[in-house]
């Protein structure tokens, strides 16, 4: 009985963290992708000139 409690009480605050942490990892994948972009783009700027 009490463990069906503490099992119900542990979902329902694991499962928003859990998308936390999705929307933050995938938020920082992104800006990792969009810096190494950067970073490319002036390295070639810089060879052209």
């Amino acid at each position: 009985m009490i463990n069906t409690i503490v099992k119900a009480i542990v979902d329902a605050i694991t499962e928003p963290m859990f998308a936390v942490f999705d929307a933050i990892a995938s938020t920082i994948s992104a800006s990792i992708f969009y810096v190494v972009e950067a970073i490319t783009s002036l390295m070639s700027g810089n060879r052209k000139s």
